[in-house]
Formats: structure tokens, C-alpha cells, sequence
């Protein structure tokens, strides 16, 4: 009995050798961007990289009782960089590409940042476009898609409270009508 239970549980794990280095293959298998759409569309949220270090000085020590109780410099401007991808009709897409951006607080302030539990508390934020591209057309399926990129500028000198500040970014792609995409 003994050797039909080494015997089976051998030949289990010779048929598990054999059968994993085939399960990698089978999630290799992409698709095009011609055979599926495409892929890497921006989703509707993105997160900044947090800001960790706010003080000129990060050490935390005082020389003497003077720099113990002056208020701390903090670094004023602190750059972020966001990529975005979106979808748009290529027949009421503009060209040369003209694209713009706004900038809410969850409050509807323009131009900031502001905390999820203290709405008072905010973030400065100035908005530097870069470059916008038509990475991908498609006559056929009437279909075009812009990557963008847009540098947030952040002042976190004038916020009252530490935590998650959010807001809303709008990404306006000018059509032929002079709407938005």
C-alpha cells in the first residue's frame, strides 16, 4: 500500500512539472491595439505620488531655542508629472491638436487640491501642459487616440491638515466644432 501511495503521489508531482511551465504561456497572449481596440486608456482616477518631504531642512533638529520655536521652511514647489491616454472620433478631432485642462478641488475651487475629511484645507496647484500626441488612428473604425501629459505644480505651504487632498482634473481635446472630446 505503502509503494501505490509513493508510486501515485510521484507520478502527481511529475505531471504538475510538466503541466506549470505551460500555464506562463497561456497569460502571454496580447492583444494589438488593431485587434482589440485599444488598450491603455487612462482610468478615471490617478493618483499623484505622494509628497513625503515638505521641510527645506529634514533633519527635525534645532541648533539652539531660536530654530526651536521659528516656524519650519517648507519647499514650496513640488513637481508632479501625469500621463493620460483617451479615445476620440477621429472625424471631430482637430488637427493640429489643441488640448486643455482644469482643475477643481472637490469644493469646485479652481486651481487646487483640497482634503478629504477637512474641505478648508488645501493645496495650490498651477497646471504646466507638455507635449499631447496621436499615438494610434484608425480610419476604418473612425477611432483616434491621444496620450498627454500635464505637470502639476504643488504648493502644500497653505495646507492646514496632512492627508489625501484631491480634486478634478478635466482634460479637454478641442474638436472641429469647438467643443470638447
Amino acid at each position: 500500500m505503502n509503494y501505490q501511495f509513493n508510486l501515485l503521489r510521484s507520478l502527481a508531482i511529475l505531471m504538475a512539472f510538466f503541466a506549470l511551465p505551460s500555464i506562463p504561456a497561456l497569460a502571454q497572449t496580447t492583444s494589438t491595439v488593431e485587434d482589440s481596440g485599444v488598450l491603455g486608456i487612462s482610468p478615471d482616477t490617478i493618483a499623484l505620488d505622494p509628497i513625503k518631504d515638505i521641510f527645506v531642512n529634514p533633519s527635525g533638529y534645532a541648533k539652539n531655542t531660536q530654530e526651536l520655536y521659528a516656524q519650519p521652511d517648507l519647499i514650496q514647489n513640488i513637481k508632479r508629472k501625469a500621463t493620460w491616454t483617451k479615445r476620440v472620433p477621429l472625424d471631430k478631432m482637430q488637427l493640429p491638436l489643441k488640448v486643455t485642462y482644469e482643475l477643481k478641488d472637490n469644493s469646485g475651487a479652481a486651481n487646487r487640491l483640497n482634503n478629504s475629511t477637512n474641505g478648508n484645507s488645501a493645496v495650490n496647484v498651477i497646471l504646466n501642459p507638455l507635449e499631447s500626441n496621436l499615438i494610434f488612428r484608425s480610419e476604418a473604425r473612425n477611432l483616434a487616440v491621444i496620450e498627454g501629459s500635464v505637470e502639476f505644480t504643488l504648493d502644500p505651504t497653505q495646507s492646514q491638515f496632512a492627508g489625501v487632498h484631491g480634486g478634478r482634473l478635466s482634460v479637454c481635446i478641442q474638436s472641429i466644432d469647438g467643443g470638447c472630446l
